[in-house]
């Protein structure tokens, strides 16, 4: 898919070829710059295509409490394997991140507002530095480590009519004229939830957050979109956390 020459798309493998590969060509707030990880450090992030429950079932030893919680309470088992998996691969990206084995990193979701674990941003337990971000979709998984805030999302292609007052009006004109509109929309909108998980904005705002614009975040950063169809999926990694 081809927007105004600023994002560049391609497919990776479904175990992360993104993992030991530089940043992208996409900056967000400052054109013609690359982005670049606090403290150093190449992001980690990786799609996955869920084929087999067998590995995943092999690790689900690895969650917490809260996340087994969670995890009982989800009535799918595809949504159960997407979740498992997704809580797993995010543990596999801070592990690659910080040269340690998964099993060795704590893994939590604290909410801000109530103060409950279970939900919220993911942070890992320790090590205060390092940011991670996951995403899962039926059939499909993601997740990314950083040592900058950092957002992800994978999404199946949405065939229906997109939403009322996600798009900003150049969005829109963009998604009409792309050969295959639904593809266009979710591949816009994988972008705005990745942005959103790394902190610019909320889902609220989404609607004026315009991602054909380098300079729409405000903060500098690098966002690579990944596709490999029936799912499209985006990660970005914040210069510094918004202000």
């Amino acid at each position: 898919m081809r927007g105004p020459g600023r994002i560049a798309v391609r497919s990776v493998a479904h175990d992360g070829g993104l993992a030991t590969r530089p940043p992208s060509r996409y900056i967000l707030g400052v054109a013609g710059s690359r982005a670049h990880c606090s403290r150093g450090g190449t992001p980690v992030a990786r799609f996955r295509r869920i084929d087999t429950g067998a590995p995943i079932a092999a690790g689900s030893s690895l969650l917490s409490d809260a996340e087994t919680a969670r995890l009982a309470r989800l009535r799918s088992a595809d949504d159960r394997e997407a979740f498992t998996a997704a809580h797993l691969l995010v543990r596999s990206c801070a592990a690659a991140l910080v040269g340690m084995e998964p099993r060795h990193l704590e893994f939590v979701q604290r909410c801000a507002s109530c103060g409950r674990d279970g939900h919220g941003r993911p942070t890992i337990v320790g090590h205060p530095d390092v940011h991670v971000s996951l995403s899962h979709t039926r059939g499909c998984v993601a997740a990314v480590a950083a040592r900058s805030p950092c957002g992800i999302d994978v999404e199946m292609i949405h065939r229906g009519p997109p939403p009322r007052g996600v798009l900003t009006e150049r969005e829109a004109a963009w998604v009409r004229d792309d050969p295959d509109p639904a593809r266009a929309f979710t591949m816009l909108w994988v972008r705005k939830e990745a942005l959103v998980k790394a902190g610019i904005g909320t889902l609220a705002e989404v609607g004026s957050l315009d991602v054909l614009d380098p300079g729409s975040a405000g903060v500098p950063a690098t966002m690579e979109t990944w596709a490999d169809p029936p799912y499209v999926g985006a990660w970005v990694v914040l210069d510094r956390a918004p202000t």
